[in-house]
């Protein structure tokens, strides 16, 4: 929980600020999306007005009245065909037309609708909607896209070239091409929305992500609560039934060999017991702290391992242990750290090593110094750990099958409380290990 707890704090501003990110990316990237399909159908609308302006032959408009005449005249057929054509092709385009000028107004010469169609304009009939934009197009003689704007047929985007008679250089027609403005809109509309919507994706997972963290977190609050309650309401009555065995073993002349081994037992377990309860407390505790909370100063390593070695002088002459600290330890190196969870790590791992070695072996103790970080190790020529649990050492509630055939009891605590002190500390521990020739356990904390 000690790794799901810090990142908890890191996520409480890291969410929110990617969120923000991403909101605004989304925003900005939709702006610019808008404006882009904007300016992209605009120029595709106007390029190929151009391109069929270019393909329609000015000797043919030139013979047109503009008037009922024009119905029976061969260009005229010609042009209205070509437009009819041209209509059919051009699937997003509602109306193109030809549209003349005198008189000061705008007036159709022929478009692609069929005599028979209610949207039908004939020839000579004006175009009195025609804005300013549409009839300077007469004038200048370039090409343009003429905004949102209404008529009496409708809402349009609309395209317009002027077709210009070689000979003399002048506009002979303008050709008009008409998008619907709702498929206008709905194109922009749709290709625009595609980065709000991963953005708001994006966001949603996010959203999601740090909800399922911070019920993690109140889940594993409630769990470590309830264990802390639970182990100290046992802890309380084992300790009694520890010390009850123990003066019953003193008094024990008078007993039964068979009823002194049944309160061995009852010793032994309860003991086992209230072990496994103190490494919960520990890792319980110890889950609840912060960085804050941790009273870091200065540490010698070399003296302050020492110390701890003389704990342990007993546990290493019962298997005929030697410690010896390697010469790399030296006196100048120092660490920043809480030196009782320090001390309380250390004897895990110096206890560990003792637990698991083999008669009359060597457990050798020393340190790396590299870019202000100071890698303490501790060496031992014990049992080892398989290759396929040493990925699961550090979790807890884990032991390998060799440990557990070496040493009964144990909760596989301790290497879990090891873990979350080194992270507290902002440092790392991991290990090397070759089974049945030892194991070399690395602690990394800053100087």
């Amino acid at each position: 929980m000690g790794r799901l707890s810090s990142a908890i704090k890191y996520y409480s501003w890291y969410y929110p600020t990617v969120i923000g990110v991403v909101l605004i990316v989304g925003v900005l990237s939709t702006a610019y999306t808008y404006v882009k399909v904007t300016e992209s159908a605009k120029r595709s609308l106007l390029e190929h007005v151009s391109a069929v302006a270019n393909a329609l032959e000015p000797h043919h408009i030139v013979t047109l009245a503009g008037n009922e005449s024009d119905l029976s005249n061969e260009d005229y057929i010609i042009l209205k065909e070509r437009l009819e054509k041209i209509r059919v092709m051009s699937h997003d385009v509602r109306f193109i037309y030809l549209t003349g000028f005198r008189d000061g107004n705008p007036f159709f010469l022929a478009d692609s609708e069929p005599e028979d169609s209610e949207d039908y304009s004939p020839p000579g009939q004006v175009y009195e909607e025609a804005s300013p934009i549409f009839r300077s197009v007469f004038l200048s003689k370039e090409p343009i896209v003429e905004g949102i704007f209404s008529d009496r047929w409708g809402t349009w985007l609309t395209a317009l070239s002027p077709i210009i008679d070689p000979d003399n250089d002048e506009v002979v027609a303008v050709l008009g091409m008409d998008m619907n403005a709702r498929i206008y809109y709905q194109m922009v509309y749709v290709y625009s929305a595609l980065p709000a919507v991963v953005a708001g994706f994006v966001i949603l997972l996010f959203v999601i992500g740090y909800t399922i963290r911070k019920r993690e977190q109140k889940f594993l609050e409630f769990k470590s609560e309830l264990v802390s309650i639970a182990s100290h309401e046992i802890r309380t009555p084992l300790t009694g039934i520890s010390w009850i065995t123990e003066g019953l073993l003193r008094k024990s002349g008078n007993m039964a060999q068979d009823q002194k081994n049944d309160i061995e037992l009852i010793k032994s377990h309860s003991r086992n017991l209230l072990s496994t309860i103190n490494d919960l407390l520990d890792l319980s505790a110890v889950e609840k702290i912060g960085t804050k909370k941790l009273n870091k100063q200065e540490i010698a390593m070399l003296s302050f391992l020492q110390k701890l070695a003389e704990n342990f002088q007993l546990s290493l002459e019962e298997k005929s242990l030697k410690l010896i600290f390697d010469g790399s330890l030296s006196s100048g190196i120092s660490v920043l750290g809480d030196e009782d969870r320090l001390k309380r790590m250390f004897n895990n791992l110096i206890s560990n090593a003792i637990k698991y070695s083999k008669d009359g072996g060597i457990i050798t103790i020393g340190c790396n110094l590299e870019d202000k970080r100071a890698t303490i190790w501790i060496k031992d020529q014990g049992i080892g750990i398989p290759q396929k649990d040493q990925p699961k050492i550090f979790d807890g509630f884990y032991r390998s099958e060799n440990a557990k055939q070496a040493v009964e009891g144990g909760t596989g605590l301790g290497l879990r409380y090891v873990r979350q002190i080194v992270q507290l500390h902002d440092g790392r521990v991991w290990c090397e290990s070759e089974e049945n020739k030892g194991s070399t356990f690395f602690v990394e904390l800053p100087v």
